[in-house]
């Protein structure tokens, strides 16, 4: 009895937080539905998340073509002193990083699904995963390594690797970015994609997921998760440790600097970080969009009054064909009634 006594306070105090939290949750999305109301639609979030999705598949397949070249210009040859290969044992399950990889992308869209800001959360991930594609891009072929995977360090003894075909290469990297399982390329060492992206699941769950106490549990295990991603990374061989390193501090400086930028009014009061968070543009550009727009429309009036006179035309014309045809059986008739003359 006192047990309960003592626990019904507590259940009335999480009653009360869940309750406030849903207010603000619907005050917020009333917010911004009333900010949409009146948008252009290039200030839209849609169109906001659609320019940061073309961005990221820029960014990617740029990404695919800087590790094609990369695996191209690989130097080849043994793995170089490595602290991280001296204190954690090589394991013999090269997609192991990959599984881990493929557990955590699935845990964090969900999380991202359910969240009302969803295409907020997409488009930010989007924007910075991007950016981070095109600092690896540069930083990929900038200094070559040889590659401390196993696999390559088979094509190597073999005489396969490196690849001195660019085309063969190409294809070979083209077709890791379509089955990352089935297929790897080397030498595409700094900086490691996969802690990239591991380390934006966690960001993201830190971020973006509304727990409390009872649940911060799950954010421990995503944590550990994507620190047993990490351990499998280097017990696998597949980045050297810097490579794990710069990436860890890259993507979490890159994801903070983005979210300051674009929670600070004042920062993103002026400049694209206005647009990409705010949808709002300067004036002048803001009026040749504006222009651009009613050129569209007025083109699209003047098709639509095309196609209505077409169509008034040909019934005019069918309603001719259909006057001659009855003139002419008319005439037939009247001819066919006429007396002959002796």
């Amino acid at each position: 009895m006192t047990d309960y006594i003592a626990s019904s306070p507590n259940r009335k105090r999480r009653k009360r937080r869940s309750a406030a939290k849903e207010l603000a949750l619907s005050a917020e999305l009333l917010r911004v539905e009333l900010e949409n109301e009146n948008l252009k639609f290039y200030q839209t979030e849609w169109f906001r998340f659609v320019l940061s999705l073309l961005f990221f598949v820029g960014s990617g397949f740029a990404m695919t073509l800087m590790n094609a070249f990369a695996d191209a210009r690989g130097p080849g040859g043994y793995p170089l002193p490595d602290l991280g290969f001296q204190l954690i044992p090589e394991i013999d399950f090269p997609d192991l990083p990959n599984i881990i990889m493929s557990v955590m992308g699935v845990a964090t869209a969900i999380v991202i699904m359910i969240h009302p800001r969803r295409l907020m959360v997409l488009r930010r991930l989007f924007l910075i995963y991007g950016g981070l594609l095109l600092l690896r891009c540069i930083t990929v072929i900038s200094t070559s390594l040889p590659d401390p995977s196993p696999a390559c360090i088979k094509m190597y003894e073999e005489g396969l690797y490196p690849v001195k075909n660019p085309m063969t290469s190409l294809l070979h990297g083209l077709r890791q970015s379509l089955f990352p399982i089935q297929s790897s390329t080397c030498g595409d060492l700094i900086f490691s994609g996969h802690t990239v992206f591991m380390v934006l699941c966690v960001l993201i769950w830190i971020k973006y997921y509304d727990f409390d106490l009872k649940h911060s549990w799950l954010i421990l295990f995503v944590i550990a998760l994507a620190g047993l991603g990490v351990w499998s990374i280097i017990a696998t061989r597949f980045h050297y440790s810097i490579d794990v390193i710069l990436a860890i501090i890259l993507t979490v400086s890159l994801w903070q600097r983005y979210h300051i930028f674009a929670e600070i009014s004042q920062l993103n009061e002026y400049g694209p970080m206005n647009f990409i968070e705010n949808g709002k543009v300067p004036e002048n550009v803001a009026e040749r969009l504006d222009r651009l727009v009613e050129g569209w429309e007025v083109d699209e009036r003047l098709v639509k009054l095309r196609k209505d006179f077409d169509t008034r035309l040909s019934k005019i014309r069918q309603f001719e064909e259909e006057l001659a045809r009855d003139w002419e059986t008319k005439k037939k008739m009247i001819l066919s009634t006429k007396p002959k003359q002796n």
